[in-house]
């Protein structure tokens, strides 16, 4: 069983190649958060192939190869970019209602460490996470 509020092991080996910032937002976020999760698996770093696999299982709307996703490495060598996923009674919980709660917390500890993120659940940073959204990509954190 994963401890209570901190990343586990395997998690912060997701994290490898993610920017610094994200890593001190997910850090600060579990922290805080009243939900555990963790870093999916290829929630962090992911290569063009992979992505291009994502985006054919209808899971992304980046190819990889002509559109990149801020999970691909930038310029600098650093994804933008993680997917996580929420803990109940440590197993992994898909409840979108654990989603939105660590979605909160994230734009929270995001505000604490003044880093600007956008969330899958609102592609249009409108605040509106419900209903306006065509494709919802709940465990999907990104920096602006």
């Amino acid at each position: 069983m994963r401890d209570k509020n901190k990343l586990s092991q395997t998690s912060l080996d997701r994290l490898n190649g993610v920017d610094d910032k994200l890593i001190q937002l997910v850090t600060l976020a579990i922290s805080i958060s009243p939900v555990d999760f963790g870093i999916a698996y290829d929630g962090g770093v992911r290569d063009d192939i992979k992505q291009k696999e994502l985006f054919d299982k209808g899971y992304s709307k980046k190819d990889g190869i002509k559109n990149k996703s801020k999970h691909q490495k930038a310029k600098d060598g650093f994804s933008k970019a993680f997917d996580f996923i929420p803990f109940v009674n440590g197993k992994p919980c898909m409840d979108k209602h654990y989603y939105f709660m660590i979605i909160a917390v994230m734009f929270i500890a995001a505000d604490m460490l003044n880093i600007k993120i956008r969330s899958g659940a609102n592609w249009d940073s409108d605040n509106e996470f419900i209903t306006d959204q065509t494709f919802q990509d709940l465990p999907h954190i990104e920096l602006l």
